[in-house]
């Protein structure tokens, strides 16, 4: 019907309420009855659904997804309609037993399809064989104990299947499925879609219900999945697994957040891992990211491994302690600033990184006693997400091999920075005393 949408009105006893731009090349006869249901809690009570007629004063029953396209189709002319939704009583349900025949048995069946209940006899008439439907329960026996005291309980005990969670299994959905809840519902839906290679659009993603459908058009693959009676547990109540499109390597639900948490293990075994080789590894899901994408779900993976830069930061005075404790006579001196603007606000604000500067006692030891008094000194920037600059003191060894001494991390290489390092070389090596003939190199 091209992009037309349509606003409908659905009439409960006293009660009025309203659907938006709703599409009605997408909208099946399951759906309209899971709205209704969610709308009033219906729950699993039959009802039936009659439609307004755009020019004239009759209704139309709506029992199957041909008259759904038809209550559209006939009020085209005009942006809104409304439905009226009525509840239909047991006891005026005719039943034929199996012996019945003729026009009786017929007007039964009739009078049974179109109470909404959906009970899956007469796929042949709705034309809707490929849909499941969102029976909550079955009329069952008032005497079976089992299932009187709660309908909902019924409904669980006959027809739930729990997600197997197995990581590495293939998904697989079927109606009835139950997940612990609305978020674990939505994180396999997303595995599901990445698994079977398409585009997906969501047309309601909320707390309460969520409804999503192949974004080809014309594709009838659709899900919808709401709370059961504890309002917590998700149940998939109606499915259709058929695609009519094509697979796709390219989705939106493979983000840099789902694509880091697949990273993280593979990581742990291979820090090193290059780009070319992460991307080898995400073609085993079906996907085929751009290199820019693959970068920041690394980067993002290797944060979840090792930390990230401001955590970090905030560890180094723990470091610092844990040095002069664990290694006596080691030199661990970190410079930071506080801020303090005079004011009496309450907001507390974390001290900023200046300066940090570590001599081990071992390189001291090792230095003085098996090294030439020559010390070379030399700076370079460092790479990373808050940058700064890598101080280092170098000596050499009996055999002209370079020896580590100390090094410094400051915010730039000027005057002060090599001042705040020159101090704690100092007091590390105990003075350059003059009985020993120093050298001292610089670029």
């Amino acid at each position: 019907m091209g992009d037309k949408l349509f606003d409908i009105v659905i009439h409960y006893l006293d009660k009025e309420s309203r659907l938006h731009s709703i599409d009605p090349d997408k909208y099946s006869f399951f759906d309209m009855m899971d709205d209704i249901r969610e709308l009033y809690g219906l729950g699993g009570l039959l009802f039936t659904v009659t439609c307004s007629i755009y020019g004239c004063n009759e209704r139309m029953s709506v029992t199957n997804d041909n008259d759904v396209m038809s209550m559209f189709s006939r009020n085209y002319r005009h942006s809104e309609f409304d439905l009226f939704v009525e509840i239909v009583d047991i006891a005026d349900i005719v039943v034929g037993d199996d012996g019945d025949e003729g026009d009786d048995s017929e007007s039964g069946d009739k009078e049974e399809q179109g109470s909404g209940d959906g009970d899956g006899n007469h796929d042949e008439d709705d034309g809707m064989s490929d849909y499941c439907s969102d029976d909550h329960c079955e009329i069952f026996n008032e005497s079976d104990e089992e299932f009187v005291d709660d309908p909902l309980k019924g409904c669980l005990n006959r027809d739930a299947v729990e997600f197997p969670n197995a990581t590495g299994r293939k998904i697989v959905f079927e109606k009835g499925m139950i997940f612990t809840d609305v978020n674990a519902f939505r994180d396999v839906l997303r595995e599901f879609v990445i698994q079977e290679g398409f585009r997906m659009k969501r047309y309601r993603n909320e707390t309460q219900r969520v409804t999503a459908g192949c974004d080809v058009k014309g594709c009838s693959w659709r899900i919808h999945a709401s709370p059961l009676g504890d309002g917590v547990t998700f149940q998939i109540k109606t499915y259709s697994s058929v695609h009519t499109c094509i697979r796709s390597d390219s989705t939106k639900e493979a983000t840099v957040k789902w694509m880091a948490i697949k990273l993280v293990n593979v990581l742990r075994d291979n820090i090193s891992m290059d780009v070319k080789s992460i991307r080898t590894e995400l073609k085993k899901f079906g996907i085929n990211p751009p290199y820019m994408q693959i970068y920041r779900a690394r980067k993002k993976a290797l944060e979840e491994i090792e930390g990230g830069h401001a955590e970090s930061f905030a560890k180094l005075p723990y470091y610092a302690h844990m040095v002069s404790v664990t290694n006596e006579g080691s030199i661990a001196t970190l410079q930071y600033d506080i801020h303090d603007d005079g004011s009496s606000s309450s907001i507390h604000v974390a001290p900023s990184f200046k300066k940090f500067f570590l001599g081990l006692l071992a390189l001291r030891d090792g230095f003085m006693a098996g090294c030439n008094p020559f010390i070379g000194f030399d700076g370079c920037h460092l790479k990373g997400p808050f940058g700064g600059v890598l101080l280092a003191a170098i000596g050499l060894d009996g055999n002209n091999g370079l020896f580590p001494i100390a090094f410094a991390i400051a915010e730039t290489e000027c005057k002060e920075s090599w001042m705040f390092f020159f101090e704690n070389l100092s007091n590390m090596l105990g003075g350059f005393r003059h009985d020993r003939p120093w050298t001292f190199m610089s670029d």
